[in-house]
């Protein structure tokens, strides 16, 4: 997924149109934000995390945080385009 640039409010639409398509929110969620790494962006403590799809494989990914609202777009892959690795356990530590 890339990074795209969109002027979205505070709290995601229901609706957002770009570049000639029709994305519409399928799910919205409140979330604790942790920033994680060198670089990684800083979108405040708490945010709402907001899929979007469109007609096709086009979806839309929003993060918005009291400081900052990001969103990527990207494509969603079929079942026979993702490898799924065997595991049993964690895979991190917490």
């Amino acid at each position: 997924m890339e990074l795209a640039e969109l002027a979205l409010p505070p709290e995601p639409p229901h609706v957002i149109e770009r570049a000639g398509r029709r994305y519409e929110r399928t799910r919205r969620l409140p979330v604790a934000i942790t920033r994680r790494g060198a670089g990684a962006p800083a979108p405040g403590a708490r945010g709402i995390l907001a899929e979007y799809d469109a007609p096709g494989r086009s979806r839309l990914v929003v993060l918005a945080g009291a400081e900052r609202v990001m969103a990527w777009e990207g494509t969603a892959l079929d079942a026979s385009e993702v490898d799924v690795l065997p595991g049993g356990g964690p895979t991190a530590d917490e």
